[in-house]
């Protein structure tokens, strides 16, 4: 790496590799995870919110190039290890520098993490003007020409982290599904849950901006502090209760 970047890099006392690694230079761009910047822990592509502009590559780096528009994930992985190969990304075996650390914390070592404290490698976070991406020809998507950065932001964490939840409840078309904790997170599953096909989308909160905006992308919703949730999923679930033995022995007969 050169210039400026290379510059900077020193005084930051950080050591620079030119194979597969960039400087990356953050651009002003509004939003933060409500998760809490550094606080999200999934499999790719999970991030911080960071939308990045590339303003120097390694040698023989030619996956980006110089001016490139780019969504960093959270996680760093190289994409060779066991795990990797696996689609296990939150547990790359080789990106966290302290991994024996993280393996007596945890019981297994994570993968490095942008800004996640020594356990998950003591990696600087991305809010700095300057971000190194380690591992930088794995994770990291180039964002298309035309889509502007507001549409993008969120495909770094939240959104990703929202859809993988909905992912996990293995929805299939037709399924009731209810969702709890309506944050930028929960409101993405719920929109997850709609586009994987649920049929009813259940939102479950208290403060009444989060029950409006569920709503408005097509959930029924439970105000937790005014209803019993149990009783009210039990009430909206789409079979009935289930046979006594006399109603049992009567659907047989009928049969």
């Amino acid at each position: 790496l050169k210039s400026g970047a290379t510059r900077i890099a020193a005084e930051a006392g950080v050591p620079l590799i030119p194979v597969a690694l960039w400087l990356l230079k953050r651009t002003p761009i509004g939003g933060a995870a409500a998760t809490g910047v550094l606080r999200v822990v999934a499999q790719l592509p999970t991030a911080p919110n960071q939308r990045l502009l590339v303003v120097e590559v390694g040698q023989g780096f030619t996956k980006f190039k110089k001016g490139d528009r780019i969504i960093v994930p959270f996680n760093i992985n190289c994409g060779e290890c066991r795990q990797c190969k696996l689609g296990n990304w939150s547990v790359c075996e080789r990106s966290n520098r302290n991994a024996q650390m993280a393996a007596a914390q945890f019981g297994y070592t994570t993968a490095g993490l942008f800004g996640y404290s020594h356990l998950t490698g003591g990696y600087a976070g991305g809010q700095a003007e300057y971000v190194r991406v380690p591992f930088s020809d794995v994770g990291p998507i180039v964002i298309p020409d035309g889509v502007d950065d507001d549409k993008v932001l969120f495909l770094s964490d939240i959104l990703p982290t929202g859809w993988q939840a909905a992912e996990y409840a293995q929805i299939e078309p037709g399924d009731t599904v209810a969702v709890w904790g309506c944050g930028p997170v929960g409101l993405f599953a719920v929109q997850s849950a709609v586009l994987m096909g649920a049929e009813r989308v259940i939102a479950i909160d208290h403060f009444p901006r989060r029950l409006e905006l569920a709503k408005k992308f097509g959930a029924e919703t439970i105000n937790f502090e005014e209803t019993d949730v149990y009783d009210a999923l039990i009430s909206r679930r789409p079979y009935k209760e289930p046979w006594t033995p006399e109603e049992a022995l009567a659907e047989s007969e009928r049969s």
